[in-house]
């Protein structure tokens, strides 16, 4: 097989129009026997003479060399200013909508001062559609409500988060009980996608209560939830969030005896620097946020 350095030495030559010539305008220090002995190298190698010395002149082989290996040392250049502007790294993250965007700043913004090169591109989707992104390996880190885990990936739950109910800040009711007493609430419940993991817990909570309540409303974000509930449709299902992360307009009703959501991590080896930076700073984020236990699976 060809040696890249032979094939270097020769554009040189075919270039510069001489041993000697090349020697000269080489970019780095090489003598003119260093340079003879590896063109006579390449030459026992194809078995055929590539150039006469004197006068100077390629031969047929030696022009047939040079047609196929001149663009690609003409290109470099080119090539090494085009990886020079391209960044070192492109993380893949996808978030699970119904967790909000609040909390993505910061949680991007240590990788952003640490690793300015790193090029994050973040998507925000249902439960479903991280899981499709998941199999079709688009994504390299998920943060999304349940636990999931695929073959050769790692995950870790993050915080365990409660239920609560969103009602308008001037709403009468004061705690998630006025709604059990009716037994069958006639009000409007605005929840998250059917594959999300919310609407499950929250049925099987209202079955320990013996209260039957389905939602008539779907949306696929917490932001849309939300804005309906503020605009007075009805009454909104999603996590009790802090005090600091509750949108305006909105009161949240805690669902204390109900089961605690699961928000985990799931990341596809290996961890790069920068892709360990931003899985750490989660973890702290969502410590932070949630105040919630963290445990790796």
């Amino acid at each position: 097989m060809f040696n890249p350095h032979q094939l270097e030495l020769f554009q040189a030559v075919a270039r510069y129009r001489g041993i000697s010539a090349a020697a000269r305008n080489l970019p780095y220090g090489i003598g003119q026997p260093a340079i003879s002995n590896q063109i006579c190298a390449l030459e026992r190698l194809i078995g055929r003479k590539l150039f006469e010395r004197r006068p100077f002149r390629l031969t047929a082989h030696g022009r047939l060399l040079q047609s196929h290996t001149q663009p690609f040392f003409d290109g470099l250049p080119a090539l090494w200013a085009k990886l020079q502007a391209e960044p070192a790294e492109v993380l893949h993250l996808a978030a699970d909508s119904l967790l909000g965007e609040g909390w993505l700043p910061a949680v991007l913004a240590p990788v952003a001062k640490r690793f300015p090169a790193t090029r994050c591109e973040v998507r925000t989707g249902t439960p479903g559609q991280l899981g499709a992104w998941l199999a079709a390996r688009e994504v390299q880190l998920i943060v999304t409500t349940g636990h999931r885990r695929p073959a050769g990936w790692r995950s870790q739950i993050l915080a365990r988060p409660g239920l609560g109910l969103w009602v308008r800040t001037a709403s009468p009711i004061t705690s998630a009980g006025w709604f059990w007493q009716q037994g069958r609430p006639s009000q409007c419940l605005i929840g998250p996608a059917p594959d999300d993991p919310l609407p499950t817990i929250f049925q099987r909570g209202l079955r320990a209560l013996q209260v039957a309540w389905v939602a008539h409303l779907r949306a696929d974000s917490a932001t849309l939830i939300h804005e309906l509930v503020r605009q007075g449709l009805g009454v909104g299902l999603g996590l009790n969030l802090p005090e600091e992360a509750r949108p305006a307009g909105l009161r949240v009703l805690p669902l204390k005896h109900f089961e605690p959501v699961p928000v985990s991590a799931c990341w596809r080896p290996p961890l790069t620097p920068a892709l360990e930076l931003l899985l750490s700073t989660l973890r702290r984020v969502a410590g932070q946020r949630w105040r919630g236990d963290c445990r790796a699976v």
